[in-house]
């Protein structure tokens, strides 16, 4: 029986599901991402898919160090509209089995996991470029939430009503896994006074 159903992993929430060319994709000297072709980009399993996630090894990391829970939206998108793209297409298609929907998906249904025990390793890529990627982890069913409010809710719980609204649409529009891979050890740090503040 064929397959039709494809997993689409996020740290943020997902309103709909449109082809698009990925804002984030390789690009490199030696190996780039296809650009012209509008997708939605899956896998066949979640820790697949966690692996096409840019920068999750970093993200679950600087997560982790507010000591704060990990939680990944996991959407089962079913399609046949789809296309198996080669390595000249996706460079790392064999490591995350990337498949590729090219129109909207017949049917979505969400499940949200927590991700706990996860292990990394440094790997360089193909452009010769050092990062960290994820080698592993364990995932639990969890009903579903929302990162950006348990985000505000565990740092800044006595934030004003107001407030907590901005922030939730400036990282609702930043995006949550952008915000939190780009979390420097100061930006951390002035993070972790405000959490303590007891204001």
């Amino acid at each position: 029986m064929k397959r039709n159903s494809y997993v689409h992993c996020s740290f943020d929430l997902v309103e709909s599901f449109k082809p698009r060319v990925p804002k984030t994709r390789v690009i490199g000297k030696f190996v780039s991402e296809e650009a012209e072709t509008p997708r939605i980009c899956t896998a066949d399993t979640i820790q697949h898919a966690l692996l096409g996630i840019p920068g999750c090894a970093d993200v679950m990391q600087n997560i982790q160090k507010f000591d704060m829970r990990i939680y990944i939206h996991v959407y089962y998108l079913t399609s046949e509209d789809i296309k198996f793209p080669t390595e000249e297409e996706v460079p790392d298609v064999k490591e995350t089995h990337e498949v590729w929907i090219l129109s909207e998906p017949q049917k979505i249904i969400r499940q949200d996991y927590e991700i706990t025990d996860f292990k990394t390793s440094y790997h360089k890529d193909l452009n010769g470029i050092k990062h960290q990627i994820l080698v592993g982890c364990k995932i639990k069913r969890v009903s579903n939430i929302d990162n950006i409010s348990y985000f505000i809710d565990n740092i800044i719980p006595n934030l004003p009503k107001q407030k907590a609204e901005k922030f939730y649409e400036l990282l609702k529009k930043f995006s949550y896994r952008t915000f939190m891979n780009s979390m420097d050890d100061e930006f951390m740090d002035k993070i972790q006074e405000i959490r303590k503040s007891p204001d």
